[in-house]
């Protein structure tokens, strides 16, 4: 791809800039190169828009809104950690989102039947509370991972990144930051990021990967471990 059609690029007629700032970081990272009066690109840009494209009053504002990378998150509960360690995990969790944009995330809580009725709702609306996007389900068979994950990750699956969760699970405070950091202003290309007990992995590599595995946590590990061998893993 390249910038000649793109509404961000300063040219008079000859390409000086990008009104987003990513040219320059795009330029030292080596993945754009002088072709012309404009540059090529040898990496996707999701801030390129053509003259198609309705940017409304701001359009530089609405790109980045609808660029920044989004999460899904599946929270799921097996019976063998308290509520309290769901609880904090789920604390943790609210904290990690609401340091980052409650419109980007999206939590989907697998929790089990057996619990009582009251303690599922008052689960769910703790995140709620907070302005965070959130469903519970009530899972029956705990044992099937593959009906259970397939149910969650089928609710999530739009999002940028996706990861799975557990009661007694730890996660920083500035994790969803750190991978927007790296994936919309670095621009870095990591598919699976590992921070404290998450490990995030980009939605086309679950697509992908999942249905080899039928199961989030082997496929996670292996994802995790062949990154972390090749140097691509994303630490945060």
């Amino acid at each position: 791809m390249d910038c000649s059609k793109c509404i961000f690029a300063i040219a008079s007629p000859e390409q000086e800039g990008c009104k987003v700032g990513r040219l320059e970081t795009l330029i030292q990272k080596g993945k754009a190169v002088k072709d012309g009066d404009f540059y090529k690109l040898s990496q996707f840009c999701n801030l390129y828009r053509d003259k198609n494209w309705d940017g409304g009053s701001d359009p530089e504002a609405k790109a980045k809104e609808q660029a920044k990378t989004s999460f899904g998150i599946g929270v799921f509960d097996d019976l063998s950690e308290t509520t309290e360690e769901l609880n904090n995990t789920l604390e943790l969790l609210a904290e990690a989102i609401t340091n980052y944009d409650t419109t980007k995330v999206y939590v989907v809580l697998s929790l089990s039947s057996v619990r009582k009725p009251e303690d599922i709702v008052s689960l769910a609306e703790k995140l709620k509370s907070k302005n965070i996007y959130c469903e519970a389900i009530a899972h029956r068979f705990l044992f099937d991972d593959k009906i259970r994950e397939t149910e969650v990750f089928q609710k999530i699956s739009s999002f940028t990144y996706m990861t799975k969760l557990k009661g007694g699970d730890k996660i920083k405070k500035s994790v969803f930051t750190d991978v927007n950091q790296s994936i919309f202003y670095d621009l870095d290309q990591f598919i699976c990021f590992q921070s404290e007990d998450a490990v995030i992995l980009h939605q086309n590599i679950i697509k992908s990967e999942y249905f080899n595995y039928k199961n989030f946590d082997e496929m996670a590990s292996t994802i995790r471990d062949f990154c972390s061998e090749k140097g691509v893993l994303g630490l945060i």
